[in-house]
């Protein structure tokens, strides 16, 4: 569901504001200017039609953007799929937290 900012700020803590992010970075599709670009393939396309975005937007006086660095972006984007991804249990560590533990106060 698409809501102003404001709501959203209201509506949604840091953490499920960050969740609503990876999602929409999961999807693999980015929007420029109102034109869907799949990133599926590679980001080549993407990347192109951002820079031909903002070279419009500074013929039309809108201003330039301040120092935007493409890697810096790859990385955070990066963090944040490994913060999502979650840790692989393995069968010996169920195991050892069952024979650790005694229910209800058994001895």
């Amino acid at each position: 569901m698409i809501l102003p900012t404001y709501y959203r700020n209201k509506i949604y803590t840091e953490e499920e504001k960050e969740k609503l992010w990876i999602e929409k970075l999961n999807k693999e599709e980015r929007w420029v200017l109102g034109t869907k670009i799949s990133i599926k393939d590679g980001t080549e396309q993407y990347y192109k039609t951002l820079k031909e975005a903002r070279e419009k937007n500074i013929r039309l006086g809108y201003g330039e953007v301040k120092e935007w660095k493409t890697e810096q972006y790859e990385k955070e984007k990066e963090m944040l799929k490994i913060k999502e991804k979650p840790k692989p249990i393995k069968a010996e560590d169920i195991l050892w937290d069952i024979h650790e533990t005694t229910p209800n106060g058994w001895e």
